[in-house]
């Protein structure tokens, strides 16, 4: 018998040892971490192993039985608008946009401080961007990548995550001038015909920040609770709805009305408390529901939407930094997406038998469609670290396949409200719960940390009324991809890619034949030092 060890685990710090027994002519390999139970799993023959290697169909050369059997899992994670670096084909109010460092750089100068991305730093995040207070690792932990948008045509997060998955989509119905009238009294009048009680719509309709909209609109819509939701929309192919739902309060003790409920959000680390109407939420549920099953049902391509989004609101306890009266529920909000187009990588992994897991507003985005379990249970909206603690939950659990988070409040709640300091102090908030994943990883599992668009809100280092010209949209932007964990070569620069290229890449990782238009890089970072298969003539 020949024992063979392998390498320290990089980033949990676990030992993992493997052993190559010979046991009636048919090599056999443990993997064993600490504290876990050893799993026996047979191993190719010799000459396949080598002409399976020649063609780089499979890391190792295994199977997906075999990958299954040894737990591999790839975990993506989104940060929702990190971007870093406009894209040569870009808006012309994209000009200078540059999330990170833009808003490393806003932050600098408005605190005297450097940003902290400690992690994020330690991985290559550095490498891929001129960052303030982040300079380049020297031996990075992680190997890094930008990644193009292109060839999709728009800026924003289905379409990016979609991509991601190996889905990418061409032209999409938007309205950045605003929705034509004819088109809300088109989706109106046919609701109308479904729904039991009437529905009338205030048609604004405008490209505008919904939180601009809500208070421009908001006490229209609050006279007459419910019964008239604000349509308006963004430079994506969105139909949003705002729905007036409650009313702040001042704790979860306040006394609950018969047919209301309490919602707790987080903000910024601070708890906020909703009074919200049952009767309300459950309204606006069934009109987007079926505005939605309209449009699907439609043969008519100028009412295709990709998404129709819920956006509930409630009056605030007391006026905002603004003097603003509303505010947005974001645990409540839903988006119901159009059917994906083609399959995915978490399709295609379903499938193959592999444990799927979407994470908040990344199983959402995909209809809810190709995963084998959805956190939280029951679905709702999850603050970014509470995503986290469920990628941590989600990596406790079932072994080989995909998990994926997307973390969306660097969009939502800073980029949208161009807000560069609260967007800093959230990418630092995220960096310093990284570890967190970093030590319920497996010597068996590897990260992807990557983004799906831009959102600078510093628009480009903008000022005075150039706020008001480049508007609170989605910027066109590359976006950072780092790739880590034991068993990838962590320093290398892979240049250039597109987003497909991560589900190309995962497919490769599980052993799956999967098409999709991206390329797999991950057979340039694998490092087969971590499995070594014995000699045939081993003793």
């Amino acid at each position: 018998m020949k024992f063979f060890s392998c390498r320290f685990d990089k980033l949990a710090g676990k030992r993992a040892e493997k052993n190559c027994i010979k046991a009636g002519g048919q090599f056999m390999f443990i993997l064993k971490a600490a504290q876990e139970t050893p799993i026996r799993v047979p191993s190719l023959a010799r000459e396949r192993r080598q002409n399976v290697k020649r063609q780089r169909s499979f890391p190792y050369g295994a199977k997906p039985y075999l990958l299954k059997n040894l737990n591999f899992r790839a975990l993506l994670i989104v940060l929702d608008s990190a971007g870093a670096g406009q894209m040569p084909k870009h808006p012309r109010r994209d000009t200078g946009c540059n999330t990170i460092p833009n808003v490393a750089e806003r932050y600098r100068q408005e605190t005297g401080q450097e940003i902290r991305l400690p992690n994020l730093g330690a991985l290559g995040l550095g490498n891929l961007a001129n960052i303030p207070g982040v300079p380049p690792a020297a031996n990075p932990a992680a190997a890094y990548r930008l990644l193009s948008l292109d060839p999709i045509p728009l800026t924003e997060t289905t379409t990016s995550l979609w991509a991601l998955g190996g889905v990418e989509t061409g032209e999409l119905v938007t309205y950045p001038s605003g929705i034509p009238a004819e088109i809300m009294g088109q989706i109106e009048d046919a609701i109308k015909q479904i729904l039991p009680t009437p529905v009338t719509f205030i048609k604004d309709g405008r490209n505008i920040s919904g939180t601009a909209i809500i208070e421009e609109q908001g006490l229209q819509s609050q006279r007459q609770y419910g019964n008239r939701p604000i349509v308006y929309t963004s430079s994506d192919s969105v139909f949003q709805v705002a729905f007036f739902v409650g009313r702040e309060v001042s704790s979860r003790e306040e006394r609950l009305p018969d047919g209301h409920s309490i919602i707790e959000e987080i903000e910024a680390g601070t708890s906020k408390f909703f009074l919200v109407s049952d009767e309300a939420v459950a309204k606006m549920q069934d009109i987007c529901r079926t505005i939605r099953k309209v449009m699907d049902e439609s043969g008519d391509p100028a009412l295709k939407f990709l998404r129709v989004i819920a956006r509930p609101f409630v009056e605030r306890l007391t006026p905002g930094p603004q003097g603003e009266k509303y505010i947005r529920s974001a645990t409540l909000r839903q988006d119901l997406t159009a059917t994906v187009p083609g399959q995915t990588i978490l399709d295609a992994a379903t499938k193959k038998g592999f444990h799927t897991v979407g994470i908040g507003k990344f199983a959402e985005v995909f209809g809810f469609k190709g995963f084998g379990s959805i956190l939280p249970d029951p679905f709702r909206h999850t603050t970014d670290i509470d995503a986290i603690d469920l990628v941590v939950q989600a990596l406790s659990g079932r072994g080989a396949g995909i998990v994926g988070a997307d973390l969306v409040e660097l969009d939502e709640r800073y980029g949208h409200r161009n807000d560069p300091l609260g967007y800093a102090e959230q990418l630092m908030r995220i960096d310093a719960a990284l570890p967190r994943i970093f030590s319920a990883m497996e010597p068996t599992d590897i990260c992807l940390i990557t983004a799906d668009h831009g959102n600078d809100p510093t628009r480009g280092l903008a000022s005075g009324d150039e706020y008001r010209i480049r508007g609170t949209n989605h910027t066109r932007e590359f976006v950072p991809l780092l790739v880590f964990g034991n068993m990838i070569r962590g320093g290398v620069d892979l240049g250039y890619g597109r987003l497909s290229d991560v589900a190309a890449s995962i497919a490769y990782f599980l052993g799956m034949r999967y098409q999709t238009n991206g390329t797999n890089f991950l057979n340039r970072i694998l490092d087969r030092s971590v499995f070594k298969f014995a000699d045939e003539g081993a003793d």
